[in-house]
């Protein structure tokens, strides 16, 4: 499995200075093989080549491509847009000689504006940014929301679900992929359906993002930011759906997503290294739990009970 932690490294505790190199041997010393590449490291060639050696030497990989704007946010003026196709070509060709293969954009499930205006707008940009990644073996895909405030953010409700993120990435061409992401197919209401055309879609994964919701909560009530652990709460069948999407042949970077306000204070009160082995043991009980021992499944769940569902009685 390509495990890749996604915790952004602004919300951990990590000292000043600390290395990539230092950063790569945590996620190495626990169990994990992704890399993250931060902007910083795009915009330091040398440093970057001269960690990608080293990182392979480890036997791991670069994570995903930074994104320099998030693309089709509608609040991106056309100006921005153009400076930000600019960055992420210098980013993708540093990026494929690197080893980065996978990169990826959110589509926000609402706008301002009505869906077709919506649509068109998306898929030009789409188009673009895609002919970038594309023209540097990077393999590209859209993230959909599924998430109910999210889906009403603004007046019009856009693409959310999965066959309408592929809609979307087929009106650009060229081979534009998915994230499948299965807290976002939970909060979408297709969840069987979408599942079963991901599993049948295995070539067009650039990724997989999986987590827990909260017990209790209809789908209308689960939020984007209160997820748990995946296999934790009972709510998303998470691992099932990751372990057959890996059984179809998927080889591409997992990421856990554990996002809670509660939990992102406690990254900030423990060691990088801490933070690291808290992630690889929800990796290892979403699969694995079997095999760990009864201290260390004790601990996690004294985690996921003080920091994810006290937070969210």
């Amino acid at each position: 499995m390509f495990s890749c932690p996604v915790l952004t490294l602004d919300w951990l505790n990590v000292p000043e200075g600390t290395s990539i190199l230092e950063i790569a041997e945590s996620i190495r010393a626990h169990e994990m093989v992704g890399v993250p590449v931060t902007p910083a490291i795009m915009e330091n060639k040398k440093e970057a080549l001269e960690a990608t050696k080293a990182i392979r030497d480890m036997g791991l990989k670069w994570n995903m491509l930074p994104w320099p704007v998030d693309f089709y946010q509608h609040y991106v003026e056309q100006d921005e847009f153009d400076k930000g196709i600019d960055t992420l070509k210098r980013w993708a060709e540093l990026g494929q000689q690197m080893g980065v293969k996978y990169a990826f954009n959110h589509v926000m499930p609402s706008s301002p504006k009505p869906f077709d205006e919506s649509f068109d707008w998306c898929v030009r940009r789409i188009y673009r940014v895609n002919q970038v990644t594309e023209n540097n073996d990077i393999n590209y895909g859209l993230e959909y929301v599924g998430e109910y405030d999210a889906r009403h953010a603004y007046d019009n409700e856009f693409v959310y679900t999965l066959p309408g993120i592929m809609a979307l990435g087929d009106a650009a061409g060229n081979g534009v992929g998915f994230i499948y992401d299965t807290y976002h197919t939970h909060c979408g209401g297709r969840e069987n359906d979408d599942f079963h055309l991901a599993l049948h879609n295995i070539d067009r994964i650039s990724g997989v993002h999986f987590s827990d919701g909260m017990p209790g909560k209809t789908l209308e009530k689960q939020k984007d930011l209160t997820r748990s652990y995946p296999e934790t709460t009972g709510v998303v069948p998470s691992a099932s759906h990751v372990s057959r999407l890996l059984e179809a042949g998927y080889a591409g970077p997992v990421l856990i997503e554990p996002y809670n306000p509660d939990y992102f204070k406690h990254l900030k009160q423990i060691s990088f290294d801490q933070a690291m082995a808290e992630y690889s043991a929800g990796f290892k009980y979403a699969f694995r739990r079997e095999e760990m021992a009864d201290e260390n499944k004790a601990k996690f769940l004294a985690l996921i009970r003080d920091h994810f569902l006290s937070a969210n009685e």
